[in-house]
């Protein structure tokens, strides 16, 4: 039915099919038709992956079943690994090192030992280095399972029978290419575009971010300001309200978890002033618990934002609770959507970024991030609305902000200080969400209600221990690929003409307007020139190439401005 109804379109557009087959070698379809050359830009079509020698691993009780879909797998080039059990699917996980890790795991949604969505989240609390894509095989008609798989970190559900083309469309959305990364990004760069102008309401809002945590601050501070709000930040409860005696607020964002005064007790405070009783506070938790809802209900708060922050949420409370704007002058810059070109440039509709060149393939700085294990770069660039600058920041702030943490946690431990180790786990489960580190975010969740209960200390420790050997392997591998290189030697100079001056200067002056605009492409022209710039620049180059492979584009600029001027 496919062959003849293509048969008919393609005749359709004065074209016809046909097929080239060789005994052995494979077949090609193909058709022709005639059509208009279009006016508009060609959007990027990515090669599809090569899912060869990839390793799946299918767990189903029933041994038909599983047969049938490893049968499946197999004819499409994966490496195949079956489990009957919940107990011997853990087993295998765990025994995986990084060159053998399994790439996606396919799971039964009832067997006698466990539940599917239970399994997954057993998966993921395994913290593995190389997390597995995971999905769902349900019955049929039970479609109804997909809210709970969302929650599980289950990445998609399929309902049986599984017929080939469906679990090809399923694997090529799973294991796309880094181009898919690319396309994901852009998605989250037009959805956002979408969602800022009906922030148009808002903008020119002044907003108090209340946030201990750094790298919290500076998820949610950018997102608010890419949305032309103006942001003030307060590191606790009581700088928050030294914050409101100076200046006047549409909106409170205030974390629960904080040192010096938390977010329950700053709100009771606030709200004994009649003078902010109007001012709404949103609560920022990574706790989902109607008691910790109750709570800061019973506070003073008026809604709720949980962490890590979904930029579309909020959005909505924006909406919700701050009064329209729209009819205010607006006298701040920050809050000017015409003046907000640099931290995010018009979106067209076909996906790319106004007045950035098209690249055939990711950029070497996304190729670099794309390496790193442990990470799910697309669901870390959907959380910063697909800012490659933000989000590598983030990567920087996650290194130096959390790499002794887990030691931290055992120390308050040893000691019995479970509210320290609690707010640790609390902060981590955070900002794992954050950058896309679901292995260890799943950990970090297990762990921060373990020692919410305050009952199981040798628990809690062999957990930790487990967390900490898992972020060291997120850390190397961020830092093994943001880390430059530094040559040794540098090369001799050969004589310039004038033509190559020019060649120089006009290089020069592209490098500085990419940096200035935090455009990742700058690597890409570093690399391409590298011979020219460290001739040029001498010991300054070192700096520049720091600043570019570290994902510090202010510090390469100024390194390239400071040697011009010198």
């Amino acid at each position: 039915l496919g062959l003849a109804i293509s048969k008919r379109l393609a005749a359709l557009m004065g074209g016809e099919v046909g097929v080239d087959s060789e005994l052995g070698q494979g077949s090609t379809f193909w058709f022709t038709a005639r059509l208009r050359k279009s006016t508009q830009v060609p959007a990027l079509h990515e090669p599809l992956p090569d899912v060869r020698g990839k390793r799946v691993l299918v767990v189903d009780d029933n041994p038909r079943a599983r047969e049938l879909l490893g049968q499946q797998l197999t004819s499409l080039s994966f490496q195949v690994h079956q489990a009957a059990t919940g107990v011997e699917a853990l087993a295998l996980l765990r025994d995986t090192g990084l060159e053998s890790a399994i790439d996606l795991v396919f799971l039964d949604w009832k067997m006698p030992d466990v539940m599917g969505v239970d399994l997954a989240r057993q998966v993921r609390s395994l913290g593995l280095a190389a997390s597995p894509r995971l999905v769902l095989v349900a019955g049929h008609g039970r479609e109804d399972l997909r809210p709970a798989a969302r929650d599980a970190g289950i990445d998609a559900l399929i309902v049986k029978p599984v017929n080939p083309s469906l679990l090809f469309d399923t694997l090529i959305s799973l294991l796309g290419s880094p181009g898919a990364e690319r396309r994901r990004q852009r998605r989250a760069q037009v959805q956002w575009a979408g969602t800022r102008q009906d922030l148009l309401p808002v903008q020119g809002a002044r907003v108090l971010l209340v946030e201990d945590n750094d790298l919290n601050q500076e998820v949610a501070a950018g997102i608010l300001r890419l949305a032309g709000l103006m942001v003030d930040i307060a590191g606790n409860g009581q700088i928050a309200i030294d914050k409101m005696a100076q200046n006047p607020y549409d909106l409170v964002l205030m974390d629960m978890q904080m040192p010096v005064m938390d977010g329950i007790t700053a709100t009771l405070a606030i709200r004994q002033r009649e003078a902010w009783q109007h001012i709404p506070i949103v609560a920022m938790t990574a706790n989902a618990r109607d008691s910790d809802r109750e709570r800061c209900l019973q506070a003073g708060m008026v809604d709720f934002v949980t962490k890590p922050i979904e930029p579309e949420e909020l959005g909505r409370v924006l909406l919700r609770w701050i009064p329209d704007k729209s009819g205010a002058p607006k006298d701040n810059p920050e809050a000017d959507p015409a003046g907000d070109t640099q931290a995010l440039r018009p979106v067209l509709s076909n996906g790319r970024v106004e007045g950035a060149e098209v690249s055939a393939g990711p950029s070497l700085l996304e190729q670099a991030v794309l390496q790193i294990p442990g990470l799910d770069v697309g669901q870390g660039l959907r959380r910063v609305i697909g800012s490659i600058p933000l989000y590598l920041s983030l990567l920087r702030k996650f290194v130096s902000g959390q790499r002794d943490v887990p030691d931290q946690i055992l120390q308050a431990l040893d000691q019995r200080d479970w509210e320290r180790a609690e707010i640790l786990a609390h902060t981590l489960k955070g900002v794992t969400g954050n950058i896309g580190a679901t292995g260890l975010q799943h950990l970090a969740t297990e762990l921060d209600a373990l020692v919410s209960e305050r009952a199981d200390p040798d628990a809690a420790l062999e957990l930790t221990g487990r967390l900490k050997v898992q972020l060291a392997v997120v850390v190397q591998g961020i830092e093994s690929q943001l880390s430059p290189a530094v040559p040794a030697t540098k090369p001799p100079a050969p004589a310039v003409d004038e033509a190559g001056r020019r060649q120089v200067q006009e290089l020069r002056q592209r490098l500085e307007a990419l940096l200035a605009d935090d455009d990742p492409e700058a690597a890409d022209l570093l690399a391409q020139h590298a011979e020219v710039f460290r001739r040029e620049l001498g010991v300054a180059y070192h700096a520049l190439e720091s600043g570019i492979r570290g994902f510090d584009f202010p510090a390469a600029l100024q390194a390239l401005r400071g040697q011009a001027s010198s």
